[in-house]
């Protein structure tokens, strides 16, 4: 994910916080089971401070949140079926 990250920074700013957080709580959500599924409504926490601290637009930060989203099933589809 993170290599993906780096290629659409090259031509458009993401938010890397808001991907890495999205990152980890798909990982530990799919290693330990819905056990932290909670850990989702940490998400759009992250993504509303980036907004307030003026780090980055509504459109990054919402793309850094998809894009581990579709690297994830992209890779699921692809492997683990």
């Amino acid at each position: 994910i993170t290599i993906i990250l780096i290629i659409i920074h090259v031509f458009y700013r993401i938010s890397f916080h808001t991907a890495l957080n999205t990152s980890l709580v798909i990982l530990l959500n799919h290693i330990e089971g819905c056990i932290f599924w909670p850990l989702f409504l940490l998400i759009p926490v992250i993504a509303w401070t980036r907004l307030i601290l003026k780090k980055h637009t509504l459109f990054q930060v919402i793309l850094g949140a998809i894009v581990p989203f579709t690297v994830y099933f992209i890779i699921t589809l692809l492997f683990l079926t």
